[in-house]
């Protein structure tokens, strides 16, 4: 149960990001061409890779890349959190 909240969360925050991205993004920004690229941006950011080849150029984009870094951090270290937590239980069987 407690992996179908973290893997949930984890789908909330890049399908918001992206749709975030999308929508303050692709007046405004020649890189956002589409809901694809958004999502790939969204990836991008939430995992720590950045390539920054598709980057916000709004504050309001810049603003929710932040969130979109702090939040991909924190789903991080929920599946890491569980991931020992099943090790260590194995170990204790």
């Amino acid at each position: 149960p407690l992996t179908a909240y973290v893997s949930t969360a984890a789908l909330v925050l890049i399908l918001g990001v992206a749709a975030g991205f999308y929508a303050l993004e692709h007046d405004a920004n020649p890189r956002c061409e589409g809901f694809l690229d958004a999502l790939y941006f969204a990836v991008t950011t939430a995992t720590t890779v950045g390539y920054g080849d598709v980057v916000p150029v709004t504050t309001a984009g810049r603003v929710l890349a932040i969130f979109a870094m702090l939040g991909g951090t924190a789903v991080f270290v929920g599946f890491t959190g569980l991931f020992a937590g099943t090790v260590l239980e194995a170990d204790r069987v």
